[in-house]
């Protein structure tokens, strides 16, 4: 885009749009788009040299201004919708990440799946399976299976692997919502 005295303002050069994939995380959508931005950026080139493109007014109203997620943006809260909760999860990986609680203790979670969209499983934040594969969440709205998690200061693990070693069983639960404390 060329500059002008706005934040973001200026006229349009060339653009193109992508589709964020099904299971793409903000970290990798990030990547796909900054290899996107480079081969647009030399295109924009190629064609500023060769007075082959022709600037396009952008719409300043629809124009906005995205801030920087705030840590406490990834506080999963249990009783919104299952799909929110995976869209939260994939729009908080890696940072600032998302979070919940579990026995008052910290667990990032990092990776995370619709287990079923619709009807009620059980209380929001209850634990309604545990297998081979992970353990389901109660939302809200449906159910979430937890595929990654990291417990608070330890390793990013299979979310199988976190049931066993902390002894997670059907019942069991994760706070629905909480605040985000700074520690000092």
């Amino acid at each position: 885009m060329l500059m002008d005295e706005g934040w973001d303002t200026g006229d349009i050069l060339l653009q193109e749009s992508v589709d964020i994939l099904p299971d793409e995380n903000a970290g990798g959508l990030s990547r796909r788009l900054s290899f996107l931005g480079a081969r647009l950026l030399i295109r924009t080139l190629d064609g500023l040299q060769q007075g082959s493109i022709s600037p396009i007014l952008q719409d300043n109203e629809l124009a906005t201004l995205a801030h920087s997620l705030k840590r406490d943006a990834g506080a999963i809260d249990w009783s919104a919708p299952a799909d929110v909760i995976v869209n939260l999860v994939r729009g908080c990986t890696p940072k600032p990440g998302a979070f919940t609680r579990h026995g008052g203790a910290l667990v990032k979670v990092w990776r995370a799946e619709i287990d079923r969209p619709d009807g009620p499983q059980g209380e929001p934040g209850e634990v309604i399976r545990v297998d081979q594969e992970g353990f389901v969440v109660a939302a809200g709205k449906g159910s979430v299976r937890l595929l990654d998690v990291q417990p608070e200061s330890r390793k990013r693990t299979p979310a199988a692997d976190f049931a066993h070693g902390s002894h997670l069983k059907p019942g069991d639960r994760f706070d629905v919502r909480f605040e985000m404390q700074t520690v000092v």
